[in-house]
């Protein structure tokens, strides 16, 4: 929650639109990410590629990039959420 709390403190700055820009953004970005982690678990299962280690290492790194993307985009939903108090934050 500290992450996210810095990220609202940064975000209490911006202009109002731009608030809107990272919600929509964040928003543009889940629909493409879908396919890309399908076939990228799609790949991982394949049995001939795992036999080729390199490919093993490329697909690894598609499905370790595509799960950053989804952090990335989770948190950017986050922080839209507190700008419109959709989510409010407590200690633990």
């Amino acid at each position: 929650t500290e992450d996210l709390q810095r990220a609202f403190d940064q975000l209490e700055r911006l202009h109002p639109s731009q608030t809107h820009l990272l919600n929509v953004a964040s928003h543009e970005f889940r629909p493409p990410l879908t396919p890309i982690k399908g076939y990228g678990q799609m790949l991982s299962s394949d049995r001939a590629l795992q036999k080729n280690n390199q490919q093993v290492e490329l697909v690894n790194g598609i499905n370790t990039g595509a799960e950053r993307m989804q952090e990335v985009i989770s948190s950017m939903l986050d922080v839209a959420r507190i700008t419109n108090q959709m989510l409010n934050l407590s200690a633990r």
